[in-house]
């Protein structure tokens, strides 16, 4: 929705609007390993299409796929791993 909104009314680039729901939180948290896509780092992706969720990979597990979630059992409890500046 957070990007629906902010395409309709060009408020943001879309790459602007992904990196404030992605890599500025998990920095903001200190979440080094997440965030952006990148070697080595933890790999949660959401795939959407005309606004709906479509597929979910954590850590790099298929949970949802077509929009029904699946019974897997992926992820863990995030702790922050560096200090914030």
């Amino acid at each position: 929705r957070y990007l629906a909104i902010v395409s309709a009314l060009r408020i943001l680039t879309l790459e602007a609007a992904v990196r404030k729901i992605t890599a500025l939180p998990a920095r903001i948290f200190g979440l080094c390993d997440r965030g952006t896509i990148e070697a080595g780092k933890q790999a949660d992706i959401v795939i959407m299409r005309d606004g709906a969720v479509r597929d979910v990979f954590v850590n790099g597990i298929r949970a949802v796929r077509a929009g029904v979630v699946g019974l897997a059992r992926v992820g863990t409890i995030l702790t922050r791993t560096e200090a914030v500046p």
